[in-house]
């Protein structure tokens, strides 16, 4: 139940608190009081979009405040997001709208999600607003409102759950299908760059090592030249090293034979000398002979150097580069044949997915067509207490698509369920609703033993639509096209009143839904409000923007909006009437003249009714 509304610099709102009472809430005031800035507030604080337009010109902040109590049922979802709620404590929302056109929300003073409200407000409370009456004509809507009344909620979410994951698999298969010859394209791509190096077949160490080899090479000659030019000088011919000593040794031997004690030694170092020059002057000329340069030798490593400086430039330009080049290929090769083993296995997982969806969407279509003829059967009953008494309505389902691929039935299904489902009337398409074509993504699929297309939607395996006979005689036809205003607003209403059975929400919100209504059908509403709060099954609170007499003076807790001009400035305001007050306000609903003693009469007569509020001839 909604206890207290806050609401602070919020459009022509400066400053208002609203305490709520059980029952019938009703709200009143002249157009443009600003009541339903009150409900746009409600909103807000639920997770509605947040606009700085919103803000009070010259404020630098809009907030909005609103005090449940709420159900235990609820606690495990604000557990999940990290609120504690103690069982006697109310659930308090709020919402701050800063200029910057950001907002923050809170629960119970803890910072949380705009997100978190918006998945509070349906657990909170219903609304029912004047444009519902137009979503009354979508298919989706139906189908939405029909699935409230089956308690499908889980049935409905497994199907979501199963089509998202379907859908990702398609999209992700489409995806790789499409770029199959991109991919074959940058496979050959690689390839051909992955055999050039491989072709090539670079070594740790080899440019260096060839470089140093080249090197010797192309000195071969010089060495062989200043090898035997110090071969020459040490070891032959008449001027050289060994010749020149071996006379100054045959000196120094006649020598010692004149002075044998002193030269004697002498003699035998000249020996070791020329011993040592023979030596190095004939390995001078081992080592000159050998050193003939290779030309062919010279070439091939020429040419594999230049191979080497090639393959460096394309791809990095040192061979840690080219190897690391090399790996990169490997391992985007890798990568792209993996798509393609990707594509096989999404093609399984499709199939299967599909299996998955059907056998998800299977229980919901069933609990639909046993909801549908009930709901009907209860709207009906209620619209005879809404002048409606002769009205008949029927749910009718309609496949989703004309075309598919094959999915083989589960084996597990049972015949007869088969056949309940693929027996969609076979009114065309435009029948069945005057709405857009739903936006939902749509999966196929086909009944293979009786060759029947099924396509499934995130929603479902059909659409519904609400089919409505008004008067006794006439054909059943889409709601939409058959259905006045007042029709539309009565529908509203009794679909409401069936679902406030089916559904643990006791806070009710209904936006001028008398709009349009005579005096005598504006009776019956009110009476249908009033039954409504008074289920002693339900204990309902309904806060109710009206315009009409009767369901004002229907209400438990009756406010006035007002607005005023103030300093130049425009503030709204709202108080609760007294019966005094609640009087005038009704005098003023009927005539548009509180003043008229005839107003003030019918007024005193409509609130001395105990809440059951009389019906009024039409002008």
């Amino acid at each position: 139940m909604l206890v207290e509304l806050k609401i602070r610099d919020l459009a022509i709102i400066e400053a208002m608190d609203i305490r709520f009472h059980n029952g019938l809430n009703v709200l009143t005031g002249e157009t443009g009081a600003g009541k339903s800035m009150i409900l746009a507030a409600l909103g807000l604080v639920l997770g509605g979009r947040s606009d700085r337009d919103l803000i009070r010109t010259g404020s630098k902040e809009a907030w909005v405040e609103a005090i449940f109590e709420v159900d235990p049922s609820l606690h495990p979802l604000l557990k999940e997001a990290g609120i504690e709620l103690d069982p006697e404590d109310p659930l308090i929302l709020r919402r701050v709208v800063y200029q910057s056109g950001r907002s923050r929300a809170y629960v119970n003073c803890i910072s949380a999600s705009v997100n978190l409200l918006r998945q509070l407000a349906p657990r909170l409370l219903d609304y029912g607003r004047q444009h519902d009456q137009t979503a009354l004509m979508s298919s989706e809507q139906q189908l939405l409102l029909l699935d409230r009344y089956a308690q499908s909620t889980e049935l409905r979410e497994a199907v979501e759950a199963a089509h998202a994951q379907l859908s990702t698999w398609q999209r992700e298969h489409r995806g790789l299908l499409a770029q199959r010859a991109t991919r074959a394209e940058r496979m050959d791509f690689l390839n051909f760059q992955r055999d050039a190096i491989r072709d090539v077949d670079p070594q740790p160490g080899e440019e260096d090592a060839l470089h140093q080899e080249l090197k010797h090479l192309q000195n071969a000659e010089k060495r062989k030249s200043l090898a035997q030019k110090a071969a020459s000088m040490l070891y032959g011919g008449e001027t050289s090293l060994c010749a020149q000593l071996s006379i100054a040794q045959r000196a120094v031997e006649s020598l010692a034979m004149l002075d044998n004690e002193e030269v004697e030694d002498l003699a035998e170092e000249l020996e070791k000398a020329h011993v040592i020059l023979e030596e190095v002057g004939r390995s001078l000329q081992h080592y000159g002979r050998h050193q003939d340069d290779d030309p062919e030798r010279t070439e091939e490593i020429q040419e594999r150097l230049d191979e080497l400086i090639r393959l460096q430039e394309r791809y990095g330009g040192a061979w840690d580069a080219v190897m690391q080049r090399l790996q990169d290929i490997e391992d985007e090769l890798k990568s792209l044949r993996s798509e393609e083993e990707r594509i096989k296995e999404l093609e399984r997982q499709i199939q299967q997915g599909k299996q998955t969806l059907l056998q998800a969407a299977i229980p919901l279509s069933l609990r639909r067509r046993e909801a549908a003829r009930s709901l009907m059967s209860q709207v009906a009953e209620e619209l005879k207490g809404l002048a409606m008494p002769n009205a008949r309505l029927e749910v009718r389902f309609f496949s989703i698509g004309s075309e598919g691929v094959a999915c083989p039935w589960p084996e597990q299904v049972p015949q007869e369920q088969r056949s309940l489902l693929t027996r969609y009337n076979e009114l065309d398409a435009s029948e069945t609703s005057t709405s857009t074509t739903s936006s939902n993504e749509e999966i196929e699929l086909i009944e293979s033993q009786e060759s029947r297309l099924w396509w499934i939607s995130s929603t479902g395996a059909e659409r519904a639509s609400f089919y409505l006979s008004a008067n006794t005689g006439e054909e059943l036809r889409p709601l939409g096209r058959v259905a006045s205003g007042g029709e539309l607003s009565r529908i509203l209403l009794a679909l409401k009143r069936v679902l406030a059975d089916a559904s643990e929400i006791s806070t009710f919100v209904f936006d001028e839904i008398d709009a349009g209504m005579s005096g005598s059908a504006a009776s019956l509403v009110a009476q249908k409000l009033r039954a409504i709060v008074e289920d002693p099954k339900q204990s309902a609170q309904i806060l109710c923007i009206s315009h009409t007499a009767q369901i004002a003076a229907a209400a438990d807790a009756h406010f006035v909006v007002r607005k005023q001009v103030h300093e130049g400035r425009t503030r709204s305001s709202m108080i609760q009437l007294d019966h005094s007050g609640r009087m005038k306000e009704i005098a003023r609903m009927l005539t548009g003249d509180n003043a008229m003693d005839g107003a003030l009469e019918l007024a005193r007569e409509l609130l001395g009714m105990d809440k059951t509020p009389i019906l009024l001839r039409a002008s």
